[in-house]
């Protein structure tokens, strides 16, 4: 059997196998699994009641557009740049835009209660499943955190995070948002370790999208 490092297996070459491991089931009555070489416990200690906070404000919408321009040879190295959004008044390819005209963008498209509406469906949610997603995790060795900033948009791509705790969710592009959430929390619980094996974007995108509709099937059958 490969070796086992961080969770992961690698094979004999030191590079990470992330098909051969697909599904392998490892020791006697089956208490321990691999979903692409990370190893899942059903047994592990107990983790805290996770949490969610939704956050939205003009202030957060301007901050998301200028930190997009800011990554625009990103987007554009990895083919998200054409599908990236922004408010009517910015041009995605002129190299600077001050932030003034950013506000004012911004301001004329604000709508508070196209926020307000995706916070109650979220809470809502979350109400209903929150401790089936604790459980989920729990029985999991994909650590995820207690607590979750979620942030509103309406701008920038469709789904992203940041370390350790923040999911920023686009209202254009998540029809459904829950779905979104589960991916990007299962993004973060990998991300350290996916960055220490050298994982490709569209590599890590088929890992955390292969785990999350393992995870939480019922839940990514309805985003589909």
């Amino acid at each position: 059997m490969p070796h086992v490092a961080h969770g992961l297996h690698v094979d004999k070459t030191g590079i990470l196998n992330m098909d051969t491991t697909l599904g392998h089931t490892i020791g006697q009555g089956s208490h321990e699994k691999h979903i692409h070489g990370f190893l899942v416990n059903k047994y592990r200690d107990k983790i805290l009641k996770m949490s969610i906070k939704v956050i939205h404000s003009r202030e957060t919408e301007i901050d998301r557009i200028t930190q997009t321009l800011k990554k625009r040879g990103w987007y554009r190295e990895h083919g998200y740049f054409e599908n990236l959004y922004f408010p009517k008044g910015i041009d995605r390819n002129q190299e600077t835009i001050p932030e003034e005209t950013i506000r004012k963008a911004v301001e004329q498209e604000y709508d508070s209660t196209l926020y307000k509406k995706a916070e109650e469906e979220l809470l809502k949610a979350w109400g209903e499943v929150g401790d089936f997603v604790t459980k989920t995790f729990q029985e999991s060795n994909f650590f995820p955190c207690v607590s979750y900033d979620i942030q509103l948009t309406r701008y920038g791509t469709g789904g992203s995070y940041t370390l350790p705790n923040t999911i920023v969710l686009n209202l254009e592009k998540s029809p459904n948002l829950f779905a979104t959430v589960l991916h990007e929390m299962v993004h973060l619980a990998l991300e350290e370790r996916v960055q220490k094996e050298g994982l490709s974007q569209t590599q890590k995108e088929s890992l955390v999208e292969d785990i999350t509709t393992r995870l939480f099937p019922e839940f990514v059958l309805k985003k589909k």
